[in-house]
């Protein structure tokens, strides 16, 4: 699995000794520290058993153990078992974005039933985005009151992410104390059957987001001399499509790790006050989309902050709430370049 939760290490070590043991898993969420732990380590047959005895103990989790046991054959080679299953979630109506033309597909090349596969997945996708919709959720302060102006901060997932997690991830106690409106996005694009993802340049997203916007003014006491956009990964890269494409009026922007949006180019930043603070890891894919952005910014004028992290990858920060604050005061020019 991709993340981790934290637990005390002695409640680990329970969990672990209890799979071991056979006994159940109480919550998904102890199933995912101990299959998470059995992975660092490359314990992959013994985390194979234990997702294959807590499926059927939370069945309400149904796609996440497919996905997880989609990603244990991966590194164990039995990729003719993610065939059975894909085909097992066909059935039961999900997808998982199988492509022929994707890299970590190439293994499947060699089956005929992969083609097939793919075409049915290609299919359940697309009869979802057709009624999938971008939604929201909303935080407000503690002391919010309807007769006062509140700053509001928006902020777009990752790719292949959703709300819930976004909101898991994004623990934005500082900034809730600061006074902001915080509002998360989840995409209408699915990535598979409970992940999304965004696209810049996507007419759909930009309506979407638009719509929002409005609605959020219209209902909320915002000041919107105030709008910060913020995101990772793909959900950075939307972010500056958005606002420097004016699609809703922001006086800053926020990427973690984030990339180009298609397209930018300097008549897009003509004339545009927007602040930007951009962060990305030392060894992040996605950063030398982030330096070809300084450079527009720089020729355009545009004033921004790039950090990078030693060490870091193409991740979401440690220590991200320090960052969020040093975010929030450049933007509202507290702080220097």
């Amino acid at each position: 699995m991709k993340y981790a939760k934290s637990l005390a290490a002695g409640a680990v070590w329970f969990i672990i000794t209890g799979c071991n043991n056979d006994q159940t898993i109480r919550t998904y969420d102890e199933f995912e520290i101990a299959v998470n732990s059995l992975e660092s380590e490359e314990r992959y047959e013994e985390a194979i058993g234990l997702t294959h005895r807590t499926r059927k103990q939370l069945p309400e989790h149904e796609f996440t153990f497919i996905k997880e046991l989609e990603y244990l054959n991966g590194k164990t080679g039995r990729y003719k078992e993610n065939l059975d299953l894909w085909k097992e979630g066909h059935e039961r109506g999900y997808f998982f974005l199988l492509n022929t033309r994707l890299p970590r597909f190439e293994p499947y090349l060699q089956f005929p039933q992969f083609d097939s596969l793919a075409a049915t997945d290609a299919r359940l996708r697309a009869e979802a985005l057709k009624t999938s919709k971008t939604i929201y959720s909303t935080r407000l302060p503690d002391d919010y009151h309807e007769d006062s102006c509140y700053p509001l901060l928006i902020l777009l997932h990752g790719g292949g992410s959703s709300l819930e997690k976004a909101q898991e991830r994004w623990r934005l106690l500082n900034v809730m104390k600061a006074g902001y409106i915080v509002v998360f996005l989840q995409s209408y694009l699915h990535y598979d059957s409970e992940s999304f993802g965004w696209r810049s340049g996507d007419t759909r997203a930009r309506e979407d987001v638009s719509r929002i916007y409005r609605d959020l003014v219209s209902e909320l006491a915002v000041d919107t001399s105030r709008i910060i956009l913020g995101g990772t990964s793909a959900g950075g890269t939307m972010a500056f499509d958005l606002a420097f494409r004016k699609i809703i009026p922001v006086e800053g922007v926020i990427g973690f790790c984030p990339g180009r949006p298609a397209g930018l180019e300097m008549r897009d930043l003509s004339g545009s006050r927007v602040r930007v603070y951009m962060l990305g890891g030392e060894t992040d894919f996605y950063l030398d989309r982030q330096k070809e952005l300084a450079a527009l910014f720089d020729d355009a004028g545009i004033p921004y902050i790039h950090t990078v992290v030693p060490g870091m990858g193409h991740e979401f920060p440690d220590h991200y709430q320090r960052f969020m604050s040093a975010a929030l005061e450049y933007i509202s020019g507290n702080g220097d370049r």
